[in-house]
C-alpha cells in the first residue's frame, strides 16, 4: 500500500467514526440543551447523520508531509465503505473499500494500473470497534469523558480518549452553505502529547441518494492478480 494510503485509512476512519461518536450526542438529557450550545450543534450534526441511510461525499485528505488526495466516499448502514481516489494524477482510479465481516472488517484495494487487488482482513482492531460502538460511546459521554466546546464561531472542539485519537476540531459552516460541516481535523497521542493525525475537507454531501450495498462493493474490472494477505 503506498505512503498515502495511511492519510486516508486515519480520516476515512474518523469520518465514519465521528458519526457513531456524535449520534451518541444526542440521547435524552442532552435533548435539553439550546441548539445553540455547542453540544446542542453536535447534536443537530448526529440527527442528521443518524437518519441517514447512505452519503456520498467529495473530501480532501490532508496529511503532515504528504501529498494532499482527493476522493470520493460513499457509505451504506451495512456497514460498507468505499473510496475512489480522485487525486493525485498517479493513484487516481485506485479503490478502497471496508466492510463488516464475521472475524472483523475486510479492507480490499484495487489498483487498476497492475490490474490486481488486494484484500487485507482487519483483526483484533478493538479500537475501531468501540468507534462504531453507540453503547461505549454513550457511556462515555456519560461519565464526561468526552466533552464538547466552542472556541470560535463555526468550531466545535471534541476531546475524549477514543482509542487512537483524542480530539477531533469540526468545522462548520457559518452561513448556511448546504454542509453539516466542512472540515474535521483529527488528533491522535504521540508520546504523550497531541498532534493533528490528519485533515479532512469536505467539498461535497449528499444523505440518502439510494446507493445499494453491492454497488458499493463493485469493481470497475475483474483484477487479474489478487493478494491476500
Amino acid at each position: 500500500m503506498n505512503g498515502a494510503g495511511g492519510i486516508w485509512t486515519v480520516a476515512l476512519v474518523a469520518l465514519v467514526g465521528l458519526g457513531a461518536w456524535l449520534a451518541v450526542l444526542g440521547w435524552p438529557i442532552l435533548q435539553t440543551l439550546s441548539p445553540e450550545s455547542p453540544p446542542g450543534q453536535l447534536i443537530q450534526i448526529a440527527e442528521t447523520l443518524a437518519a441517514a441511510r447512505d452519503l456520498e461525499a467529495r473530501v480532501r485528505l490532508e496529511g503532515d508531509g504528504d501529498e494532499d488526495v482527493e476522493v470520493l466516499l460513499r457509505y451504506v448502514d451495512a456497514p460498507a465503505i468505499r473510496l475512489d481516489l480522485l487525486a493525485p494524477e498517479e493513484m487516481s482510479g485506485e479503490v478502497y473499500t471496508l466492510r463488516e465481516i464475521d472475524a472483523g472488517w475486510l479492507l480490499v484495494h484495487y489498483r487498476p494500473r497492475q490490474s490486481a487487488g488486494v484484500e487485507i482482513p482487519m483483526e483484533g482492531q478493538e479500537w475501531l470497534g468501540n468507534l462504531l460502538d453507540a453503547g461505549r460511546l454513550r457511556a462515555a459521554l456519560q461519565l464526561g469523558r468526552i466533552s464538547v466546546t466552542s472556541p470560535e464561531p463555526g468550531v466545535l472542539d471534541v476531546q475524549g480518549p477514543l482509542g487512537p485519537f483524542h480530539r477531533l476540531v469540526v468545522q462548520r459552516p457559518i452561513e448556511d452553505e448546504g454542509l453539516l460541516f466542512t472540515r474535521i481535523d483529527v488528533y491522535s497521542l504521540e508520546e504523550g502529547r497531541g498532534g493533528r493525525t490528519a485533515c479532512v475537507q469536505v467539498l461535497e454531501l449528499e444523505f440518502d441518494k439510494g446507493i445499494e450495498f453491492r454497488e458499493l462493493l463493485s469493481l470497475p474490472d475483474s483484477p487479474g492478480r489478487w493478494f491476500r494477505g
